[in-house]
């Protein structure tokens, strides 16, 4: 069982500057952007999203995966805080996920929704939440009224593909909220995580996080 780095850290920009290793397709090269090499991040290979999703935030975890993937193909970590955005972004990283050569893991650390929630969806590793996190999902909004209907087809099919949720929400047109156990029912995740106590009481050491309460190593 593969081993997730939780880092609850600030969010940074990451790395930049890296070949996209895509197989036949030629190199994709991102623009470089300034990095600390001691962020802790990077020994995870952990990425943030905390709030919008926009054509920042994605070009920031884009940037972020390529760098990571470029190290070695160990899985990567995206955990997730987010109410969603631009399904736009959404898109972009999701296609960046399906290029890479790492798995990579999405994790809901307390709330995902909207485009966040699609995002989950886009896992080329697992689908993991914290026990307490929660989850909503609605129907796009927005114009042009095309591009809405486009999108939404889409979530539709994502969702209806992937996941076990009730058959009577879709095709969505209205909003909905489930919890992390919820969410395990549906098949919208493959496991439920949560964290150990810092320090252990038995041992005095640093705590790892578990999977239903069971440390994992």
């Amino acid at each position: 069982m593969r081993r997730i780095g939780l880092v609850l850290a600030c969010l940074g920009v990451l790395f930049g500057g890296c070949r996209l290793r895509t197989g036949t397709l030629p190199p994709i090269r991102v623009a470089s952007v300034d990095f600390d090499p001691n962020d802790p991040f990077v020994d995870q290979r952990t990425i943030l999203l905390a709030g919008e999703l926009n054509p920042v935030s994605a070009r920031t975890i884009c940037q972020s995966l390529v760098y990571l993937d470029g190290l070695s193909d160990e899985p990567i970590s995206i955990l997730v805080y987010s109410s969603g955005g631009d399904g736009h972004a959404y898109l972009t990283i999701s296609n960046v996920m399906g290029l890479l050569q790492s798995p990579v893991d999405v994790v809901n650390i307390s709330f995902c929704g909207s485009a966040a929630a699609l995002l989950m969806q886009s896992a080329t590793g697992e689908r993991l939440a914290m026990r307490d996190s929660i989850f909503a999902i609605h129907p796009g909004r927005g114009r042009p009224a095309e591009l809405v209907r486009m999108f939404n087809k889409k979530q539709n099919e994502v969702f209806s593909e992937r996941t076990d949720l009730p058959r009577e929400w879709f095709p969505l047109d209205s909003e909905y909220f489930f919890t992390a156990a919820e969410a395990l029912e549906y098949g919208f995740i493959d496991e439920l995580i949560q964290p150990q106590q810092a320090l252990s009481t038995d041992s005095g050491q640093a705590g790892e996080p578990s999977r239903d309460g069971q440390a994992y190593r």
